[in-house]
């Protein structure tokens, strides 16, 4: 087998849709392999390869609308991400007005109307703000990847900068990591920027009653700097990532190092101050005086779990780097 076509429709393989991809580069195997003959010399494969067209050129080919905010290359992430995002927000929000309605004497009506005018604003945001992001990586992708991932269409390329097919330890899943890059951007935006809209509803008899903030934000407001401090490093770390296309000896020590530092960030935040707001729980056992023990045990328990699930995937992820060296 030679190495520089394995090499070639791996980087045709980048470029294409996911349900799609096995079909297509087994039919281009088979063709580069057909056209090369039997034992073929690197420059006549090279030559093969340079008429045939860079590996993006190739991929195009099997999808015609070339002008396009999001490539073949990033769409079927994006269509991945878009999709768990907005099921998840869904979820949450539908799951927070259920609990509303659970706690409080508001007609079902309102409370629906109120669910369906929230949940509309917020996927609308949503699908906005993941599309642009995943348009401006497909505007700047040249400066995210390396300039070895991406071909020229109109330029005569070679096909002896094809970077190595990354071995299975070393091989990144874009997936993966733009949609971690966009959860996490949510998450420590919303405590950042808007920590007073992680709010609960209130009704009495009936009637909208108060907005309050879940969390305790003069307690947040202590951890605001390391949180964007974290937000950035993740920012910078999976842009790095993306352009090596593979991991290496610094991409895999800067995750070691991102996952301790916001484990040990988050934990300090649960543990060292009241992380839900006084006038959440006051709202709450105003219902009823008997909710006040069971729910300070509630939250108790709640804050162990979420730790021991910070360490858990912290020394998971830590270990996972750590077998690769």
């Amino acid at each position: 087998m030679s190495n520089l076509i394995e090499r070639y429709v791996f980087q045709v393989g980048r470029y294409l849709p996911v349900d799609q991809r096995d079909d297509i580069l087994l039919e281009l195997k088979t063709t580069l392999y057909d056209m090369a003959g039997e034992n073929p010399t690197e420059e006549e494969i090279s030559e093969i390869l340079k008429d045939f067209g860079s590996p993006r050129q190739v991929a195009a080919k099997y999808n015609p609308h070339i002008q396009y905010l999001v490539g073949p290359m990033l769409y079927p992430i994006y269509v991945r991400v878009l999709s768990i995002v907005l099921l998840v927000v869904t979820i949450g929000i539908s799951v927070s007005y259920m609990i509303s309605f659970a706690v409080s004497e508001a007609p079902a009506g309102s409370i629906l109307l109120q669910l369906l005018s929230t949940l509309y604003s917020s996927l609308i945001m949503v699908f906005g703000y993941i599309t642009i992001v995943f348009a401006l990586i497909q505007r700047f992708q040249k400066d995210i990847f390396s300039q070895k991932d991406i071909a020229d269409f109109t330029t005569r390329w070679d096909p002896a900068q094809l970077p190595q097919v990354p071995s299975e330890k070393a091989a990144i899943s874009p997936f993966k990591i733009i949609g971690g890059l966009i959860f996490s951007t949510i998450i420590l935006l919303a405590l950042i920027l808007f920590p007073e809209r992680i709010s609960f509803i209130f009704f009495s008899n009936g009637e909208y009653s108060t907005t309050v903030p879940i969390l305790n934000i003069s307690h947040l407001q202590t951890f605001i700097p390391y949180f964007a401090v974290a937000l950035i490093y993740q920012v910078v770390h999976s842009l790095y990532l993306l352009r090596k296309g593979a991991w290496d000896l610094i991409s895999r020590l800067g995750k070691i190092i991102f996952e301790i530092y916001t484990s040990v960030i988050f934990i300090l935040f649960i543990l060292s101050g009241r992380v839900i707001s006084e006038e959440f729980f006051a709202q709450i056992t105003a219902y009823s005086e008997d909710l006040a023990e069971p729910l300070s045990l509630a939250f108790s328990i709640t804050k162990v779990f979420i730790i021991v699930g910070i360490l858990v995937s912290a020394v998971s992820e830590v270990y996972k780097q750590v077998r690769a060296f």
